[in-house]
C-alpha cells in the first residue's frame, strides 16, 4: 500500500492514547518534494501536516491540529 510506504519513509508512528505522532528521521524520496497530510485522525484529535523535501532535510510543518494532537520530529 501507498500509506504504508510513505509511513515507513517518515518514520511515522501514530499513537492514539497519547494523542501523538512521531517522525523519526524522515526523508522523502526525490520525486516527491512534498506532501500535506490532512485530517490525520490521532486518537480524539486530528492534525494537518506539510512535509517538505531539501536538499539535505526534510521540514515538517503543522498547518492545523485539533484537540492537543502533540507532533514529535527526531532526527
Amino acid at each position: 500500500s501507498v500509506f504504508l510506504l510513505l509511513q515507513s519513509c517518515l518514520g511515522m508512528v501514530v499513537d492514539g492514547a497519547e494523542q501523538r505522532v512521531t517522525f523519526e528521521r524522515p526523508v522523502l524520496p526525490e520525486f516527491l518534494p512534498e506532501i500535506v497530510l490532512k485530517r490525520l485522525q490521532v486518537g480524539r484529535g486530528s492534525v494537518d501536516i506539510r512535509i517538505r523535501r531539501y536538499p539535505h532535510d526534510v521540514g515538517i510543518t503543522v498547518l492545523d491540529r485539533r484537540d492537543n494532537v502533540e507532533v514529535v520530529v527526531l532526527k
